[in-house]
């Protein structure tokens, strides 16, 4: 496991040194892709009554980006706005998994970038790395696979 971390941190740190300057040429106005607010909104599914929360991150030149975890205490917000308010959201690579929120500002960083760049978000990761996927399933009982 601690293997493929590693390679995720390798190709996230290329990516974002290779994706920066298609960035700051991609946003309209010069201003850099600072991020002036981190806010989460809590969100409970009145059906199942899960609790999750929304993490929005907004940047100097406007763009807004989103992301999701299961929660996030007040004290881990003002953790993560301290650490990041004024960095550029093109570090997405740096983030620090320890807290819940760390997955929902990946998402968020992402979600930015991929606004900034006017591209999907599996576009500015490289693109797609194949064209079909293999699925495995088992039939139900009585039906035959083949059927229609």
């Amino acid at each position: 496991m601690s293997d493929m971390t590693a390679a995720v941190r390798n190709r996230r740190a290329r990516l974002s040194a290779g994706l920066s300057p298609q960035v700051a040429i991609s946003v309209s106005d010069s201003s850099p892709l600072e991020i002036v607010t981190l806010k989460n909104f809590p969100v409970k599914e009145p059906v199942s009554g899960q609790q999750y929360c929304f993490l929005v991150v907004k940047t100097r030149s406007g763009l807004t980006g989103w992301g999701e975890c299961n929660s996030v205490s007040d004290t881990e917000l003002r953790t993560l706005e301290a650490a990041w308010k004024g960095r550029p959201a093109s570090q997405y690579a740096a983030v620090d998994f320890s807290t819940s929120a760390g997955a929902a500002l990946d998402m968020a960083l992402l979600d930015i970038l991929g606004k900034a760049c006017k591209a999907p978000v599996y576009r500015v990761l490289g693109g797609p790395t194949r064209a079909k996927v293999r699925a495995y399933g088992s039939a139900l009982a009585g039906v035959s696979p083949l059927s229609p």
